[in-house]
């Protein structure tokens, strides 16, 4: 006859595959709120090795468009930051990354509007988006 102790124990390491199975289901809605890999995927034509691709080479220029960004805000280049929010923006929406997206075309409109004094806030959203969307990529490419 099963002691209380053991009873104890069960239940515990049930306790603990529940809360994994949650958190792998919250990372699941985290990620399905960051982007669409499958519709990325149809995007290209269906070939799942081609976004891999895409998606290493995201991860190197996000962080340089970011920066891009930032510098040209600081500097008022409102064509240089319309291209290059366009640009980051283009790279997100191959993933399907749609709060990514939208942030980048709110900097895009920025640029293009020359209206600087939304861009400190704009940029704070960008950033957000950008930070967990190159995550979810990582995790996709297997980085």
């Amino acid at each position: 006859m099963p002691s209380s102790a053991d009873d104890d124990e069960i239940e515990e390491e049930m306790m603990q595959d529940d809360d994994e199975q949650e958190s792998k289901k919250s990372d699941e809605i985290e990620e399905e709120s960051v982007l669409d890999w499958e519709d990325g995927v149809e995007r290209i034509g269906g070939n799942g090795e081609t976004l891999v691709g895409l998606g290493k080479l995201f991860l190197t220029e996000a962080p340089r468009l970011m920066h891009e960004i930032q510098k040209t805000m600081e500097g008022g280049d409102a064509r240089q930051l319309r291209r290059a929010a366009h640009t980051l923006k283009g790279s997100a929406d191959v993933f399907s990354a749609g709060p990514a997206v939208a942030a980048a075309l709110a900097m895009e409109r920025i640029g293009k509007e020359g209206r600087f004094e939304d861009s400190a806030e704009a940029l704070r959203v960008l950033k957000i988006e950008i930070d967990r969307l190159i995550p979810a990529i990582e995790k996709k490419v297997g980085v």
